[in-house]
């Protein structure tokens, strides 16, 4: 691996995209550790004064990374990421299903061996694979769990922002039509979000070309029993790729004039001026909300 010190940061960004983006000619090992060495020094250069953008790996590349640049078993687990590539079949009857990502200690992987509940409580992100059945052919699963995906901020538009972690889950040979669950918490915006209006928040999947909902469960399922500190959120998809928790901030416009139309209830002085400044609000935030809907 690559050793990072503060006047390598640039160098070691370089090489970590040049072998992420021509993993053709690399092997499982050298691109393990690129995936490592990336997430290890992008924060550092996002908020430096040498930032590049030419720097930030794109979504569609790291899915090429896990469909066609992890070949063989490894496993990388560091502060910022877990990365695994193994046999589902570990012992006998004992399968991995699924990885965990904790900010105190990192990744662990998920066995049907106990309780999944308990393999999962107080992360950060998690997958499980409930339909084993489809393991039978199967040579490798391989997850990716990225703590802080800065590089995938650039996907953001004005309709969807990313709030969590990046789950990337697949397999060896390929499967399709094969549930997942996933679970998050809030990593991005989190002074915007209401974490109980999980209306605001969407299951989603990377299409190539943006964040698409087709396949996941749409709004998540909350789940307080996971996480002491902060509300885990369940999602179920039916295919294997790159995931992640998206926020929907147009609500949060119709929220604002929603706001002033209490507020314009108590401030507006004289009767039928405040009849008008309501009803104006009133069609907005119908409006609005109609919009997000459709």
């Amino acid at each position: 691996m690559l050793h990072v010190s503060c006047s390598t940061t640039n160098v070691t960004l370089d090489k970590a995209v040049a072998i992420l983006t021509n993993i053709s000619s690399m092997n499982t090992t050298a691109i393990a550790d690129a995936v490592t060495d990336y997430f290890a020094v992008l924060d550092t250069s996002l908020n430096s004064t040498t930032r590049n953008a030419s720097l930030l790996v794109d979504a569609n590349v790291l899915d090429n990374v896990i469909d066609n640049g992890i070949t063989t078993s490894v496993a990388r687990n560091t502060t910022e990421l877990y990365l695994r590539a193994a046999s589902p079949n570990i012992f006998n009857a004992t399968l991995l299903i699924g990885a965990a990502f904790r900010s105190s200690r990192g990744g662990t992987d998920v066995t049907n061996v106990t309780n999944v509940t308990q393999q999962i409580r107080d992360i950060l992100a998690a997958a499980v694979v409930s339909e084993t059945e489809q393991f039978r052919n199967v040579s490798l699963l391989k997850l990716l769990l990225i703590k802080r995906p800065d590089n995938y901020l650039q996907h953001d538009t004005n309709s969807s922002k990313l709030s969590s972690s990046v789950i990337l889950v697949g397999t060896t040979p390929n499967i399709n039509n094969t549930s997942v669950q996933l679970y998050f918490t809030l990593i991005y915006n989190r002074d915007l979000i209401d974490p109980t209006q999980t209306d605001r928040l969407q299951c989603s999947f990377w299409n190539g070309a943006g964040w698409d909902r087709k396949g996941c469960q749409g709004a998540p399922t909350p789940r307080p029993d996971i996480n002491s500190d902060s509300i885990a959120y369940e999602c179920n998809c039916n295919h294997f790729t790159t995931f992640a928790l998206i926020w929907l901030p147009a609500n949060v416009l119709g929220v604002r004039l929603c706001f002033f139309v209490r507020a314009a209830e108590t401030s507006v002085k004289g009767k039928q001026q405040r009849k008008r400044v309501v009803l104006v609000l009133l069609t907005a935030c119908t409006t609005q909300s109609l919009a997000w809907i459709f």
